[in-house]
């Protein structure tokens, strides 16, 4: 990654990218790392706390990523399970949870 100042823009493989452009690039990443890794949806699985049941992600972290960051959230995983629960996923509740 390379970031330049004021400009707010970063690198990733030779494409340059506005800083608002955040949900799309990570729809590519997600598309990017599923072509190079292989996932590992049985292990993701096990070991993700989200407790929201009708979850289609769990487990396939690229694609939750993606998802929570076009809502501007964060995964489950990030908070304690305590406040998983409440399902405020929000970038201030994460904030608050770890200052």
């Amino acid at each position: 990654f390379e970031k330049e100042e004021g400009a707010k823009q970063i690198n990733l493989s030779e494409k340059r990218i506005n800083a608002d452009q955040t949900a799309d690039f990570a729809d590519e990443i997600s598309v990017k790392e599923a072509d190079i890794m292989e996932c590992k949806q049985g292990e993701n699985r096990a070991k993700c706390n989200c407790t929201y049941e009708p979850c289609d992600k769990k487990g396939i972290c690229c694609e939750c990523i993606a998802y929570h960051w076009r809502n501007k959230e964060l995964p489950a995983c990030l908070f304690p399970n305590d406040v998983e629960k409440t399902y405020d996923r929000s970038i201030a509740r994460f904030i608050a949870c770890y200052k």
